[in-house]
This record gives C-alpha cells, structure tokens and sequence, in this order.
C-alpha cells in the first residue's frame, strides 16, 4: 500500500475495523499513517476509546453502521437496534422513525469530533421514512 503512495497511484492508506492493539502494531513499522479507520458506530457500539485514540495519533475515524449491524452478522446479538426500546421511546416522543433517531444520535456522537459519518440506507422502507418524516428538531434541537 505505502508503495502505492509513493508511485503516485493513490493519495492516501486507510485501515478498516482496526482495534487499537492492531493499529499501535501498524505504526510500529509503517513508513506512511494511515489516514483513516473505518469502524462500525452507534449505540451499542460507541467506539469511544477507538476515537479518542485515532484522534490523538491523528488518524480520522471514519463510522458506519449508525443503524447497527442485522443478527446474524460478526455480532451474537438476536436484537436489533432499530427495535431498541430505548430507541423506539425516544421516537415515539418526538413522532419520527427510529432510523431517524439513530441517524441523529450519530449526527451528535460526530459533531465536534474529527470524525465522519457513512450513513447505509439499506432498505426503501427506512429511504421512506428518512424522506416522509423530515422533523429536523431532533438533528438541531
């Protein structure tokens, strides 16, 4: 990859789903930091201390997932976090979808932070309901 780099036929390296122990091995011996971690982010998988570690060695956290990953996925989990009820209480309050509550959650989990988000829209229903219920109260309170 840094052979890339330096021939010109790519700007920058990016790591995926790399753990803390993972990345402190990677620049143990890498010649050029990668410049981002793409990570899975939400609710029930905050990656605080991931953050707050690629923050300090200047590597950009990149989240994905804000909706949570479905079962059967690398997870043991049988829930899904769009039925969370903490999650459908807090849209059942503000009269929006769920998605939209954990959409907004990652917005504020994001803001001030050097971090950017890759939102999934994964299915027409969630597509409708992020079109259909446009309440920005909860995106800027």
């Amino acid at each position: 990859m840094e052979q890339l780099v330096r021939s010109g036929k790519t700007r920058a390296i990016g790591v995926s789903n790399f753990t803390i122990p993972q990345l402190e091995r990677l620049l143990s011996i890498a010649e050029i930091k990668p410049v981002c971690n793409q990570v899975e982010a939400h609710p029930w998988l905050p990656q605080n201390e991931l953050l707050e570690y690629c923050r300090g060695k200047g590597i950009v956290l990149v989240a994905y997932s804000p909706l949570g990953t479905q079962p059967g996925g690398w997870h043991t989990r049988d829930a899904i976090l769009l039925d969370d009820k903490d999650v459908v209480e807090v849209a059942k309050r503000n009269r929006v979808e769920p998605a939209q509550v954990l959409i907004a959650w990652a917005c504020r989990w994001l803001s001030g932070r050097k971090c950017s988000q890759l939102a999934q829209i994964l299915t027409s229903t969630l597509y409708s309901a992020a079109r259909d219920y446009p309440h920005t109260k909860i995106l800027n309170p």
